[in-house]
């Protein structure tokens, strides 16, 4: 190629260091005009390698970051003319190796390494990446929920599921729907495929938080003939693959434990963490979160738990057995989640259980449920076919459904009293619990609320917020934060 009056013999990009590793060797892609082969750094002459070495000082750019340039070379007469000089893009691994590298030489600040941290390179510090995907054959995509490349069995059915995991097997399950007992398996699979959940739905945010890689509107046409065999799915392509894939951490854990430490060292706010389980606050408090910031209840009432729910939801009345079969539950959930805080803040979101994941579905939990509540099965399928609802999450739930059942309230409050009771008698420090109030529309809901509260427990020994996520709700937000002690903006529902 001829560019004032110079034939180059070679074109490509140069890179101050190794893309892939970070490591301070030059590396360099370069087209050959004469024979159309790829030639590497070390393939240029020297002399002309090391004034190239010697334009690739990374210090000298404002951006102190791995430097590309688009260059066309003569490697006979040793000329070169640089077309594009540019910040190239960090991959996860090299963003370790390189800004830590920058920050131990003082190119950098602590402050620069945590404003360079892009949103990407932070949610790959914590998943695998697969390494041979050239290698599997694709079966097809679907969209991202919950980020993560996983390998496992493929199961289209809990039964199918249940049975792998009893038999020690990494299982995939795919879901066409998704009910209250199903919740409870999401974190015991390796990986989920959702047929139509929406990326903003409750199986979506328990699947978030458990940090299981998750895909969604998934076809069941195109993946049921792999039941049984081996699959891999990668949320970062939004691809599912046929195949075991050979997945690695993309970032090394020294520098994880690093960039936690400095985030913590220089954070402006205070962390908490969304968790609803013990091993999902174990989780929290090992990455440094300050406190919860929310827990939410109706996360405690799945797998088994969910059919007590479902007892107060279809019971005319709630007899006081029930009451107490579920203080019972919900008191010793609470005790386990309170303990581990030690002393930390916790909010504690009262029940928000959207109706369609807690009806029963299938015959056998219709029976199962008539037979607790003592009513037919015609009966009990009339009322789910009454309570059936054209938008469920904006459905009766959340504070609407608090106040025509106040008996939850009562049940919610009596079973922190227990817990609290149970960590002072046992010597343990009660951590700073805040009282929310889920999904109200106005003021009057919420003083409503609080007066129920209030029949068992002193409420202004707690502080006490509301959860916004209706746009009623936001518009008057500024009317809400006078009853309140502060005011958490449900984006989720929102959005």
């Amino acid at each position: 190629m001829t560019k004032n009056n110079i034939d180059y013999t070679h074109f490509g990009s140069v890179f101050s260091r190794d893309t892939l590793t970070g490591k301070v060797e030059p590396r360099a892609n370069l087209l050959s005009f004469n024979d159309d082969k790829v030639y590497s750094f070390n393939s240029i002459p020297t002399e002309l390698k090391n004034i190239i070495v010697g334009l690739l000082k990374e210090e000298e750019y404002k951006e102190k970051s791995l430097i590309e340039f688009l260059i066309l070379i003569n490697f006979k007469n040793l000329e070169y003319k640089i077309i594009i000089k540019k910040k190239a893009k960090l991959s996860t691994k090299e963003f370790g190796n390189t800004y830590f590298e920058y920050l131990d030489s003082k190119l950098i600040t602590e402050t620069d390494l945590l404003n360079l941290t892009t949103l990407d390179i932070y949610k790959d510090f914590f998943v695998k990446k697969i390494s041979n995907a050239k290698e599997l054959k694709k079966i097809t995509t679907a969209d991202e929920i919950s980020t993560g490349a996983v390998s496992g069995i493929l199961s289209t059915s809990k039964e199918n599921t249940l049975s792998l995991l009893k038999q020690k097997q990494d299982a995939i399950w795919f879901l066409k729907e998704v009910s209250a007992e199903d919740l409870k398996v999401f974190g015991k699979v390796k990986g989920l495929l959702l047929n139509s959940a929406g990326i903003t739905s409750h199986a979506a945010v328990v699947a978030k938080g458990l940090g299981v890689p998750t895909l969604t509107n998934v076809d069941f046409e195109s993946i049921k003939k792999y039941e049984g065999e081996t699959i891999t799915i990668d949320t970062s392509l939004s691809t599912i693959y046929l195949g075991k894939a050979k997945l690695t951490s993309a970032i090394d854990k020294k520098f994880i434990s690093r960039f936690i430490d400095i985030s913590v060292k220089n954070k402006t706010i205070k962390v908490l963490s969304n968790s609803d389980t013990s091993d999902q606050i174990k989780t929290a408090l090992q990455y440094r979160a300050e406190g919860i910031g929310l827990l939410r209840t109706e996360h405690m009432f799945t797998g088994d738990n969910a059919n007590l729910i479902r007892e107060l939801i279809f019971s005319e009345e709630t007899s006081k057995e029930l009451k107490e079969r579920i203080i019972s539950s919900q008191s010793k959930d609470f005790y386990s989640i309170f303990k581990l805080l030690e002393g930390k803040d916790v909010v504690v979101r009262f029940l928000d259980a959207p109706l369609h994941e807690f009806i029963p579905k299938g015959e056998s939990e219709v029976k199962l449920l008539s037979k607790k509540l003592g009513i037919s099965v015609n009966s009990l399928k009339s009322k789910i076919e009454f309570m059936h609802e054209q938008n469920p999450m904006l459905g009766f739930r959340g504070i609407r459904m608090l106040l025509k059942r106040p008996e939850i309230i009562e049940i919610q409050t009596k079973a922190i009293n227990k817990a609290i009771s149970k960590l002072q008698k046992n010597k343990i420090k009660t951590p700073k619990i805040v009282i929310e109030a889920p999904l109200i529309s106005d003021t009057a809901e919420l003083r409503l609320f609080k007066v129920e509260v209030n029949k068992y427990i002193e409420l202004d020994k707690f502080r006490f917020g509301a959860m916004v996520e209706t746009p009623r709700a936001a518009i008057l937000a500024s009317e809400i934060a006078k009853e309140v002690d502060f005011i958490s903006f449900g984006t989720n529902d929102l959005t």
